[in-house]
This record gives structure tokens, C-alpha cells and sequence, in this order.
């Protein structure tokens, strides 16, 4: 599966103008964390747009069972000191 999002305006640091942005992906099944991305940092925005930085996670479905899933996206801007735990539902078929 292939999850893609973007953060508009992240904060950015005062003296290099760069933003400092982490997050990952979560797949939570009966209140159990199921699947863990690894954290993902950027210090840089996208090229393609200005004031954006762009996220993408490539997760593995092989190893997980069929079932009612919750995503979670966990996104941080530590130069804002501000946070994000946006999540929804998502159904996983055999």
C-alpha cells in the first residue's frame, strides 16, 4: 500500500529557513498496534510546490491479516511545536 500526504506551511527555522518535520504511519487492528512505519524526517521542502512538504510510505501488507484496520498518521513540526494524529478507517480484504 502507498500512502502519500502533504504538510502545508510547516514552521521554518529562523535562521537556516528550513522546516524540521517527522512522521509515520501507524495501522492499528482492536486498539493494537499492528503495523509501524519507521519515523521519517525531512529538513527540506518539495520542489514541485512551494510552503510543502511531501510524505510517502510504502507499507507491506503480506504479513498482516484481513480485517477492520485504523491508520494513523503521527506528524510532528518540531520547529512550530506543533502536532497532527489525523486517522481513519481502512478494510483489508484476503
Amino acid at each position: 500500500m502507498y500512502v502519500y500526504f502533504e504538510v502545508y506551511d510547516p514552521t521554518l527555522d529562523s535562521d537556516r529557513k528550513l522546516p524540521s518535520v517527522s512522521a509515520e504511519f501507524d495501522l492499528l487492528l482492536g486498539g493494537r498496534k499492528a503495523f509501524s512505519s519507521a519515523p521519517l524526517r525531512l529538513n527540506k521542502l518539495g520542489t514541485s510546490r512551494p510552503g510543502v512538504a511531501p510524505f510517502s510510505f510504502q507499507i507491506p501488507l503480506a504479513k498482516l491479516q484481513p480485517g477492520q484496520y485504523v491508520s494513523q498518521v503521527n506528524v510532528i513540526d518540531e520547529t512550530g511545536r506543533k502536532f497532527a494524529f489525523p486517522r481513519n478507517s481502512l478494510v483489508l480484504l484476503p
